[in-house]
């Protein structure tokens, strides 16, 4: 969320920013490495079934240096911890 709210952020404060900005980040992911990264958040493992033909496929664009980007990983993070938290404070049972 925070790489959004800055890239939003930086088009509310610019006169002219650019008309396209490639929102990619500077390293690239693999989807099983990004649903890994989801796997690891809590205790709750889940078995990740995939197809070997697109394993190697990496998703990634040409990222721009407008913007302090905090990363794919850490906003994966700051999202659940914000989510559990939520459902906490609410006296909800987070469900993993």
């Amino acid at each position: 969320m925070k790489d959004l709210i800055s890239l939003v952020d930086y088009y509310i404060q610019n006169e002219n920013p650019p008309k396209e900005i490639d929102c990619s980040y500077p390293e690239s992911h693999t989807l099983f490495n990004i649903a890994n990264v989801i796997n690891n958040l809590d205790i709750h493992k889940v078995h990740i079934i995939f197809n070997n033909d697109g394993m190697g496929i990496k998703y990634c664009g040409n990222p721009n240096t407008l913007l302090n980007y905090i990363g794919l990983e850490v906003g994966i993070n700051e999202v659940y911890d914000k989510l559990k938290h939520f459902y906490k404070s609410k006296g909800q049972k987070w469900v993993y």
